[in-house]
């Protein structure tokens, strides 16, 4: 089996445990239900392992599905070359909005500190695209079928109910509803236990079912945007960030201020970076664009964002590398990940050096840019970081 989950919490998902989670299954019966579907439960017997052939039907469906990936690939390519190619250079005057922003968190650096990694766009579409759950019931009114939903977060509190037009059409979504006992309604369950004992006597007395997430589509508009140009450990570009902000510094009104733009199958983002500056011997990493910034701005160190959590634990160092300082965020997260890069890099015989703003502010709710907002500079750790080169 190949292929990973990956989540921004909890990191890379294991195939196996990615298989058990969506099933339910216990890990012996998953192993015995991939061993019956790849054909290798008889080899156990026989001792002679053969796949079990595909069906034309498979064979013709795997293919239309490449075909659509490939296409939905390419399609994201060209937006990604139309948005920067259409996007300004920080030395243009079109782009001081990325400036304000800077100044607006305390980060005074200039325009040729980026290289050409990071443009301004005057304005990117921003579609937002959300999934809630909903408990369904569907009730007989006078002879003809009702159906009334309630919107629920994972913990079975009630949700907002959701705004745009919904992704799925209605048969698609009755095909998608699972039944309450079903080990995936889990949040269905949890609103039955907590809501008022005369509703959930209503719901319960009619037919009831569980969507794990009803997309909806919310076109917002253009915003303007900074480009940071995502590269893989070969020096690739393979993808862009965009942090939506408005003409005077502030960040944009959009529920998801940072975002990646959509994966390219061909080219995995895990092991990538933004890199600002070449790589050299000693140098730092942190998560966040503004949290390098804010490292540079104070002590002048080497920086290279790497964009979340997740991508911190998988990044790839470049040759030549001898020292990391990696400035993590203090959340379960950041500290979890960060710990995962530092065993890494120790054991490609690369020193790291985990700074966390705990040291200076041990309520663990400062990042690093507001250690540079708030405390200034000499605040800062690791002056000497050069001293040793």
């Amino acid at each position: 089996i190949s292929g990973v989950g990956v989540c921004n919490s909890c990191g890379v998902i294991p195939p196996f445990k990615l298989v058990m989670e969506a099933t339910g299954w216990s890990f012996r019966q998953t192993l015995e239900e991939l061993a019956i579907a790849s054909g290798y439960r008889d080899g156990l017997n026989s001792g002679v392992f053969k796949v079990r052939e595909k069906s034309p039907e498979q064979i013709a469906a795997e293919k239309a599905m490449k075909e659509r990936q490939e296409a939905k690939d390419a399609k994201n390519l060209q937006k990604i070359k139309e948005l920067w190619e259409g996007a300004y250079k920080l030395n243009k005057p079109q782009a001081t909005p990325v400036f304000r922003y800077l100044k607006n968190r305390g980060i005074e650096i200039k325009f040729d500190s980026f290289g050409d990694e990071v443009r301004f766009h005057p304005a990117v579409r921003y579609i937002d695209v959300n999934y809630t759950s909903c408990l369904v019931v569907l009730a007989q009114v006078d002879g003809e079928q009702k159906m009334q939903r309630w919107w629920i977060d994972k913990d079975g509190n009630r949700a907002p109910e959701p705004v745009g037009k919904e992704m799925n059409r209605p048969e698609v979504f009755l095909k998608e509803l699972i039944p309450l006992d079903n080990h995936k309604a889990k949040p269905a369950q949890l609103f039955l236990q907590q809501c008022n004992p005369a509703t959930a006597k209503w719901i319960m007395s009619h037919r009831v079912l569980f969507h794990r997430g009803v997309g909806f589509i919310n076109d917002l508009g253009d915003h303007p945007c900074i480009l940071k140009r995502i590269r893989n450990p070969s020096g690739t570009p393979i993808n862009l960030h965009q942090t939506f902000i408005t003409l005077d510094g502030k960040k944009a009104d959009v529920p998801t201020v940072k975002k990646m733009r959509p994966a390219i199958s061909s080219l995995p983002i895990s092991g990538g970076a933004l890199q600002l500056c070449p790589p050299v011997p000693v140098m730092g990493v942190a998560e966040g664009f503004e949290t390098s910034l804010s490292v540079d701005a104070a002590i002048g160190m080497p920086m290279w964002p790497l964009l979340n959590a997740t991508l911190m634990a998988n990044w790839i160092p470049p040759k030549g590398v001898k020292r990391v300082y990696i400035w993590e965020d203090p959340d379960q997260a950041g500290e979890g990940n960060a710990q995962k890069l530092a065993d890494r890099l120790q054991q490609m015989n690369i020193e790291p050096i985990r700074v966390s703003t705990r040291a200076v502010r041990p309520e663990g709710d400062w990042d690093w840019n507001d250690v540079l907002i708030k405390l200034g500079p000499d605040a800062f750790p690791h002056k000497d970081w050069m001293d040793n080169l």
